[in-house]
């Protein structure tokens, strides 16, 4: 008998183990997958980065619409493989003024509001800026918050 509890011990160990390791291939998988998901704040370095336009991809298995930008409503409805961008210029945003998309996302009977303002990058509106490109991707319950893709940081537009 005592080596039948060993042996025990020993499969529950191999797989508490084999768990692990096949949790962590997971997390490296999906960070080799989409290299450009990591939030701007590391390539900025929590600088300033002035935006004309937003673009917003919707990758995920939901739908997404209801977009804001400091409360004007921009037009889109964006079902899963779609993408939309905003000329801010129509808009009558002041220069320098803080600019993020706000959206609802569509989870069949209600709604769920989220925001792509990020810690550590701040996007502020200039007619002379960069395209500032957004992504989601997921299902309504699992990894839908919205993402920074690559995108050029223009610090100064003097």
């Amino acid at each position: 008998m005592p080596q039948c509890k060993t042996t025990r011990i020993l499969s529950l160990a191999v797989l508490a183990l084999g768990t692990s390791l096949f949790a962590q291939a997971q997390d490296i998988g999906e960070a080799e997958e989409t290299p450009v998901e990591a939030d701007d704040a590391a390539v900025t370095g929590g600088k300033t980065c002035y935006v004309s336009k937003l673009r917003f991809e919707n990758q995920g298995a939901y739908q997404v619409l209801n977009f804001m930008v400091r409360a004007k409503d921009l037009p889109g409805y964006l079902s899963q493989g779609q993408s939309r961008t905003w000329n801010l210029d129509k808009f009558d945003l002041t220069p320098g003024v803080e600019v993020y998309l706000k959206y609802d996302l569509d989870q069949g009977d209600k709604f769920k509001s989220k925001n792509c303002k990020k810690d550590g990058t701040t996007l502020k509106y200039h007619p002379d800026g960069n395209t500032w490109s957004h992504w989601s991707k997921g299902t309504t319950k699992l990894k839908n918050r919205c993402r920074y893709r690559s995108n050029k940081c223009i610090t100064s537009v003097d």
